[in-house]
């Protein structure tokens, strides 16, 4: 336990200081030393922990709610935001390429293991939004009536999305398994 300890205490620490406000949602960039932050200041940065630098995004205006990285290509992410836009970045350009208004706030985004689609649910919604992420137009919706989406997660195999959501009527939980190939439950 000591030994433990001891490589805890002694481990190289590092703090980026920049946004104004809370820090709400990070990721990582796949393959990269660059860490994504989204924050209620309505920025968003890339840091680039090798020499402490970043960028930042400010295209949003509301609070940054969610940042999701393309598992596959390290220079795309997609942010969700208070303001009811969910925007795909290219990191060297600082600005968004694409850009979706939704009809209520996002409360949980999700890119496939194949960066080929994106998922996302409103906020206080029983509905979950499936976008093609090259065109960035939706392929399905996905309703589960009276039961709240508390949070999901695409497998890593890009066969199935796993969902938790609440009875509304009676506050039970329980776990949906969607097929991805199909957009059934």
């Amino acid at each position: 336990m000591n030994d433990y300890k001891d490589k805890f205490t002694k481990a190289h620490k590092k703090i980026l200081t920049g946004h104004k406000k809370r820090v709400y949602t990070i990721d990582w960039l796949v393959n990269t030393n660059t860490i994504l932050t989204g924050s209620v200041d309505t920025t968003i940065r890339s840091w680039d922990i090798s020499n402490d630098s970043f960028t930042e995004f400010k295209h949003h205006s509301e609070s940054i709610t969610q940042i999701k990285s393309s598992p596959t290509d390290s220079n795309t992410f997609i942010s969700a935001s208070s303001d009811k836009h969910i925007k795909m970045w290219d990191i060297r350009t600082s600005k968004p390429i694409k850009d979706e208004k939704t009809k209520n706030g996002i409360k949980y985004l999700s890119i496939s293991p194949t960066s080929q689609h994106f998922a996302f649910s409103n906020k206080e919604s029983d509905l979950l939004y499936i976008y093609d992420i090259t065109t960035f137009t939706q392929v399905a919706q996905i309703e589960f009536k009276s039961k709240r989406i508390s949070e999901f997660a695409y497998d890593k195999t890009n066969s199935f999305i796993l969902l938790a959501n609440n009875n509304t009527n009676n506050d039970t939980g329980c776990l949906s398994l969607i097929d991805v190939n199909t957009y059934t439950v």
